[in-house]
């Protein structure tokens, strides 16, 4: 499992470098086309298993995205805690989440 967290934080690392990560279907995309064959072992790319892995696999980004902006909201806006901080704790728990999200929900059958 760590293994796989580290590579799925190498990919968000990469997306960063490349400035992917302003234009978020590039993002998504980017993210879905690594994660599929190289984290998660799932190398069929027929329509009939990638139609409902991309939008589960959507979606789990979509809900992360908005724990991430909600959690930030939170704990910056509200109770005042140090912005920088709490972007770091944040992005790194947004990654776990991320990482297990598409583990159990996404490409479930494709993982041992």
């Amino acid at each position: 499992m760590l293994a796989g967290i580290a590579v799925h934080a190498l990919a968000q690392t990469v997306l960063m470098c490349l400035k992917l990560t302003a234009d978020p279907e590039r993002e998504l995309a980017f993210a879905f086309l690594t994660n599929k064959p190289f984290v998660f072992k799932s190398h069929d790319w027929s329509m009939k298993t990638v139609g409902p892995e991309l939008t589960k696999f959507v979606a789990c980004r979509i809900g992360s995205g908005v724990m991430e902006v909600a959690i930030i909201w939170l704990t910056v806006d509200i109770l005042c805690w140090n912005g920088n901080w709490m972007k770091i704790v944040v992005s790194v728990l947004v990654i776990i989440l991320n990482y297990i999200g598409s583990k159990l929900l996404v490409f479930k059958n494709q993982t041992r």
